[in-house]
């Protein structure tokens, strides 16, 4: 039984499921697909020491979510999707976080590029995503806008790619990915449709990190790739025209995803910290008890960090609902408007950031030195957390919010804000 099963955990579980708390509150019941991500989770428990020691590109991993019929998710259901909505898919990334966040992580980035976050899709986004659920793809990125771009050259049959690109996450387990090249003839970013089955794309073996081992994040390298006319999917206009707020809210949905899998991790730490708390850790010599589960050390640590994570909780849930708020004014959002939900969801990172960090390292106080033993696997949690928490600076999350609050300065939009 995994850790996480209802039928094994303690009472005290609900403290960090909120889902079973909005319940017994009155809101509406949750997905069934919390249910299935609760399984998936399970079946990831059991092997998630090894599999990370080993490091192998997570093939069986993403077969296991294919089987579960996450894939198609947050595809639109006229399109074959299971059209849950965004908030379904961050929790359900916030539950498998709690055992594997480098599958959490894939998965959720595996819908952000399939689904565009939800942006207006046109009728080529549109049919790519029918046809990656039909075919139940993986889809995965070409890697970090920070790199060189790709060299791009145009042609009567279309324009061909050349270049390096690395942290591209799930390509190298995907069946498709989607790149941002520009096109020299207009200067406009293009969103395309790349087939990694082709020969003129090559995986680089070079993921070999502290965390997030599973993530399939190796780099590519693509030589002479040709984009036909059929594989742009929609173009994202040029880097520096001036865009309406609604085109720039995407990434406040991609923001999320940080902040979700954080919470999970978090999560996922206390839990497997307070099994081996119960039933291997002893109380120290001065603690004059005889239970560590009684140790009053041990209990205000736990305390402080479930308070921690609650009050994450508490606050990733104010960022979605201001992202989605965001979303759902269309044309009527105002750049104000706009920059006021990006804040929220900058502070919200800020903390998701402190908790995961300050969880992952102090749950080892709780368990004591006999836990740091690589069997036991409670490190994986900050190394995970101590790897993808350096995806981007969040001094510059700080600042941005207190530009917003202090000088009134709106954020610029931009790949990461």
């Amino acid at each position: 039984m995994g850790i996480l099963d209802p039928a094994t955990a303690l009472p005290g579980r609900d403290l960090l499921d909120t889902w079973t708390l909005s319940g017994r509150l009155g809101e509406p019941p949750p997905s069934r697909w919390l249910d299935v991500a609760r399984r998936v989770a399970d079946a990831l428990a059991v092997d998630v020491i090894e599999r990370d020691q080993r490091g192998d590109p997570p093939f069986a991993e993403v077969g296991l979510l294919r089987e579960a019929g996450l894939l198609p998710l947050l595809v639109p259901s006229e399109l074959g999707g299971h059209g849950e909505p965004y908030r379904t898919g961050l929790e359900v990334v916030r539950i498998i976080a709690r055992v594997d966040a480098s599958i959490a992580h894939l998965l959720a980035y595996h819908w952000a590029f399939q689904t565009r976050l939800n942006a207006e899709a046109g009728p080529a986004l549109r049919e790519f995503q029918r046809r990656s659920a039909e075919n139940a793809w993986v889809v995965g990125s070409t890697g970090t806008p920070l790199d060189q771009e790709l060299e791009v050259e145009a042609t009567p049959d279309g324009l061909v790619l050349t270049g390096t690109k690395s942290f591209a996450t799930a390509a190298r387990v995907a069946e498709r990915i989607v790149g941002f090249p520009l096109d020299p003839r207009t200067g406009e970013r293009l969103l395309v449709e790349i087939d990694t089955s082709r020969p003129e794309i090559a995986f680089l073996e070079d993921w070999d990190m502290l965390g997030q081992r599973l993530t399939a994040s190796n780099g590519l390298r693509l030589e002479r790739y040709l984009v036909r006319p059929e594989d742009v999917l929609a173009s994202l206009g040029r880097d520096d025209d001036e865009r309406p707020p609604r085109a720039t809210i995407s990434v406040l949905s991609f923001q999320l995803i940080f902040i979700f899998l954080y919470l999970g991790l978090s999560e996922g730490a206390l839990l497997k910290a307070r099994e081996y708390t119960s039933a291997r850790t002893r109380p120290w010599i001065h603690a004059s008890v005889d239970d560590a589960t009684e140790d009053p050390h041990i209990l205000a640590t736990y305390g402080e960090l479930v308070a921690e994570v609650q009050a994450l909780a508490a606050l990733a849930d104010r960022a979605e609902r201001a992202a989605a708020w965001a979303r759902d004014r269309g044309d009527e959002l105002t750049a104000v408007e706009r920059a006021e939900a990006a804040s929220i969801g900058a502070a919200a990172k800020q903390v998701a950031t402190r908790t995961v960090l300050d969880v992952t390292s102090r749950v080892f106080e709780t368990a004591g030195a006999r836990a740091t033993q690589r069997k036991v696997g409670l490190d994986l949690y900050w190394r995970n957390a101590r790897t993808h928490t350096l995806h981007s600076p969040v001094a510059y999350k700080a600042e941005e919010v207190g530009r917003l609050f202090l000088r009134g300065e709106l954020p610029t939009p931009s790949d990461y804000r």
